[in-house]
């Protein structure tokens, strides 16, 4: 009977222990305070690691881009990996704080393995622990990684304007015959024509509107996006107006030969018949004047653009005309890289500059006339393999020929190469 009695009494007592909660909190708390602070400071260096993940990545991208770039401009020599380094720097890299830059070119992994228009970078950031460090006593690496690929729009005959029926116009007997594409910005139905025995032949043919014409190779692509244009960024050459270096109007006559020096010129320049002139490489202003090569000229300057400032007066133009023998080429750094002729965006949309008349010509450049019309007529030839063309309108009539154009000019220009990350 004893022994029942005091189980029983002992059951009631271990009962009441356990229903007992006095100084329990106490004891919990003291229990979980480690692991809920060992969480709290997880949290927080997750939110750092994290800061540092965007940092990281916004570096890494920069550098794959810069490089890619680089690898377009200088073909791949031994500055695409200064670039780089240099872009990531600039956001966010930090090599003094013991982040590791990992260069490759070609890409060594991923989609791009061994491609050379495309550059692989990767960035590595040691991170030390804070508040988690007594779960975690070693640092952290972050890592991101990018690959950027260069990318030149194949297009080297663009019409600008929007609505425009025959923005690009081939008649007579033209012969346009182009190694490139041709985009027609606008989206009239005729906006791209073909007529009489001309024919027209690119590597593509792409038109926001449609086309008219029998003879037009390969057949067009009709209804594209309409696009904005591709130089909109380029800048205007820096200049006083109406600070002129050369106020008279300059006359090269037959028999004269005449070196002419890069400046401000406020009135035309115009060679006569059996005129020569050769313009040194540099920036060439016509502040409201144009250029003007007549017959039998001879015309001839490397490294060379030419800008025709605002203006409404028609007169101040491009024109080449008959038989003239005109061999120019563009700068091949600077801003105006690859530019051989830019008419300020502002100018009467009622200028057209004129090619004409059994003209020979090599002009090794871009053409940018955004807001004015170019012609090619009666005979004009243009035959150079690093042209491009870029107009308000595009007319080619006559028997004049235009051929063996590729988009090389554009590579020039840091605003006509692109790039785009792929990993």
């Amino acid at each position: 009977m004893k022994v029942r009695k005091f189980g029983q009494a002992l059951r009631r007592w271990m009962g009441a222990l356990a229903g007992d909660r006095r100084g329990g909190v106490l004891i919990y708390t003291a229990i979980v305070t480690p692991t809920l602070l060992g969480f709290a400071g997880l949290s927080i260096d997750v939110g750092l690691w994290q800061a540092n993940k965007r940092v990281v990545q916004a570096a890494v991208d920069a550098a794959a881009i810069a490089g890619a770039l680089e690898v377009k401009r200088t073909n791949g020599n031994g500055l695409i990996q200064g670039a780089a380094e240099r872009d990531a720097a600039a956001n966010g890299f930090n090599a003094d704080g013991g982040d590791v830059l990992i260069f490759r070119y070609p890409p060594q992994t991923g989609v791009a393995i061994g491609d050379t228009s495309a550059v692989e970078v990767i960035i590595q950031r040691s991170t030390a622990t804070m508040f988690s460090r007594l779960f975690m006593p070693n640092a952290v690496t972050i890592s991101a990684r990018a690959v950027a690929r260069f990318d030149i729009d194949d297009t080297c005959l663009w019409s600008l304007n929007p609505t425009m029926r025959g923005a690009i116009k081939i008649a007579g007997g033209a012969q346009v015959q182009l190694g490139c594409g041709i985009l027609v910005n606008s989206s009239d139905l005729e906006a791209l024509t073909q007529s009489g025995t001309s024919c027209l032949s690119a590597s593509r043919l792409k038109v926001a509107g449609g086309f008219t014409g029998d003879c037009l190779n390969p057949t067009p692509l009709t209804g594209v996006n309409q696009i904005a244009d591709p130089l909109a960024a380029l800048p205007k050459p820096s200049y006083l107006q109406g600070a002129c270096d050369y106020d008279a109007k300059i006359v090269v006559n037959a028999g004269e030969t005449l070196t002419l020096s890069p400046g401000v010129y406020c009135n035309d320049i115009s060679i006569l018949s059996d005129g020569q002139v050769e313009f040194l490489p540099g920036v060439y202003i016509l502040d409201r004047a144009g250029l003007n090569i007549s017959a039998q000229a001879t015309v001839t300057g490397n490294g060379v653009t030419f800008y025709l400032s605002e203006n409404n007066n028609t007169s101040n133009n491009i024109s080449i005309a008959g038989g003239a023998s005109v061999q120019l080429s563009a700068p091949t750094e600077g801003d105006l890289a690859g530019v051989l002729f830019y008419q300020d965006r502002n100018s009467s949309s009622s200028i057209t500059h004129n090619l004409t008349g059994g003209s020979t010509m090599d002009l090794d450049g871009i053409l940018y006339f955004p807001n004015n019309d170019l012609t090619f007529s009666g005979g004009a030839a243009l035959d150079a393999s690093s042209s491009m063309l870029i107009a308000n309108s595009v007319t080619f009539t006559g028997n004049s020929f235009v051929g063996d154009f590729d988009n090389s000019a554009a590579a020039s220009n840091q605003y006509l190469v692109s790039t785009s990350l792929i990993e």
